[in-house]
């Protein structure tokens, strides 16, 4: 992942009208200047401060973290396409169930022919 992957944390402090002493407050930060790293791009946010953006403003992932949900969901749906391609001529009970679980991950992608 690339060090600086826009997020939505600035927009959604703004709105909720917090300063980033509450909002480090809120997500158990001891001062504001974790919160002015992260919203600067000069620090990714620790996953549990991911999770407290998205419970305190009841947000999605996809919403809060654009560019990493959309890096992390192209990866995961190129090495799927990859491993149902390596075991689909390998019939076995081990790999329907495998195969099974890898077109449930593919079909949620309509680029993805398999």
């Amino acid at each position: 992942m690339s060090p600086r992957l826009p997020s939505y944390f600035k927009t959604f402090r703004l709105r909720s009208g917090l300063s980033q002493k509450e909002l480090a407050f809120l997500i158990a930060c001891k001062n504001g200047t974790y919160v002015s790293r992260i919203e600067r791009g000069k620090r990714q946010p620790t996953l549990e401060a991911t999770l407290a953006y998205m419970i305190m403003f009841d947000t999605p992932p996809p919403d809060v973290i654009p560019a990493v949900w959309e890096e992390l969901e192209a990866s995961i749906l190129a090495r799927a396409e990859q491993l149902y391609r390596d075991l689909h001529g390998r019939p076995s009970h081990a790999n329907f169930a495998k195969l099974k679980t890898l077109k449930q991950i593919l079909s949620r992608d309509e680029r993805t022919r398999i």
